[in-house]
């Protein structure tokens, strides 16, 4: 924000300045890639000082240690896939304008167009998702165990329930008595044969 590079740490009580940049945004190539995106040392983009916090991040975890959600800003897909698509219509006048062949942005448009569509049926399906995570589900389970409990199905499904719970706790306590005594026979020290046995 500003030519300045900020951490946002929900558990820090404020954003922390990391440094400045005073790079333009890198372009997208640099942004797909892992690693450095400028190649200036002395005027380095917002993601080398943001790649450079992560490693920092990272090395107090060992390998196979996830204790943390690591979230990026990044601009819609479908953004970029209409500012390229523009692009290619510009290339493609101009080359029909010289008679050239337009085979490969017509394949180019095709694929982006695929792509499009891919986008807009992933945030379609997130959308979805998101309703049916923030709606309130409580009085339809209420009215459907009311409506249940008035017609006599309820009681014989907790009964049935309550067997089966019965039963998995049987089966979970003798698989714990089993594990116990494999444990305690691997403890017990072995005695050597006899020669007569």
């Amino acid at each position: 924000m500003n030519g300045f590079v900020y951490e946002l740490d929900g558990l820090a009580k404020s954003a922390k300045q990391l440094g400045n940049s005073f790079s333009s945004f890198p372009p997208l190539s640099y942004v797909m890639k892992i690693g450095p995106c400028s190649t200036d040392k002395n005027d380095p983009s917002w993601c080398d000082i943001a790649f450079a916090r992560m490693q920092e991040f990272l090395s107090d975890f060992s390998g196979g240690e996830i204790h943390f959600n690591l979230m990026s800003v990044v601009r819609r897909k479908s953004l970029m896939i209409e500012k390229r698509m523009g692009e290619l219509e510009e290339e493609l006048a101009l080359k029909i304008s010289m008679g050239e062949d337009t085979r490969d942005i017509d394949n180019a448009m095709l694929q982006l167009k695929d792509e499009m569509e891919d986008d807009e049926r992933k945030h379609a399906s997130w959308r979805a998702e998101n309703v049916r995570r923030r709606h309130n589900y409580i009085p339809f389970v209420l009215s459907l165990l009311r409506q249940l409990a008035r017609k006599g199905h309820l009681q014989p499904m907790l009964d049935a329930e309550e067997i089966k719970a019965k039963e998995r706790h049987e089966k979970e306590k003798i698989r714990e008595e089993e594990e116990k005594s494999l444990k305690s026979d691997d403890n017990e020290p072995k005695r050597p044969k006899k020669e007569n046995e």
